[in-house]
């Protein structure tokens, strides 16, 4: 039976009509492997949430706009259950509000980057990702208007100038965070962390 992923969806609202949504660049990446993609929608209630989850083997929080209260209920859940847990950008950014994050408004746009521009990333060498990727400095994209300050999990990344780049537990199996869109970069970086999670599922 083939591994299950389940990816929860953001929304937008669009001449007033809400939508929600998971980016082609997400799909385009996960349809590289040999795994059913579980489209999860939050305006059902928590139990139906928590149901369809439980036939999921890992989870994905990916990138939007604003932290979802219903976000860290969900992110409560798969923690607790030790499910594989993937977050991007926003995702990365509600695990460490999770884990009891501050989150603050840059005053600039340096790292909210368009046109996939990019710059360095300093990777903890005693973290899971650097076991994962196994580099200590790697090239990211960055669009993102808001940081995370302090957060409880451990940091495993960080930019040239100081701003948390990825979070993680240890003591889980795959509980991962990255601030930048690695299925928008097609670098063997995308596919070390896609692959690493994939296999722990």
């Amino acid at each position: 039976m083939k591994k299950r992923v389940g990816v929860i969806l953001r929304t937008e609202k669009i001449n007033d009509v809400l939508k929600h949504y998971v980016r082609n660049s997400m799909l385009e990446k996960l349809t590289k492997y040999d795994i059913e993609i579980i489209c999860i929608p939050i305006i059902n209630n928590l139990e139906n949430i928590y149901s369809i989850i439980d036939t999921c083997d890992g989870i994905i929080f990916p990138g939007g706009d604003d932290v979802v209260a219903k976000d860290l209920e969900i992110l409560n859940y798969v923690y607790k259950n030790n499910t594989p847990t993937l977050g991007i950008c926003l995702g990365m950014q509600e695990m460490a509000i999770f884990k009891n994050g501050m989150m603050i408004d840059l005053n600039d746009d340096k790292h909210n980057m368009k046109d996939n521009e990019t710059h360095e990333v300093i990777i903890d060498i005693s973290s899971k990702l650097y076991e994962i990727i196994g580099k200590e400095k790697i090239t990211v994209n960055s669009r993102h208007h808001s940081i995370i300050s302090k957060t409880d999990l451990n940091i495993s990344a960080h930019s040239t100038d100081n701003i948390i780049e990825a979070v993680e537990d240890p003591s889980k199996d795959f509980f991962v965070g990255v601030q930048w869109h690695p299925e928008d970069l097609e670098v063997e970086e995308t596919y070390l962390l896609l692959n690493y999670f994939i296999n722990c599922l």
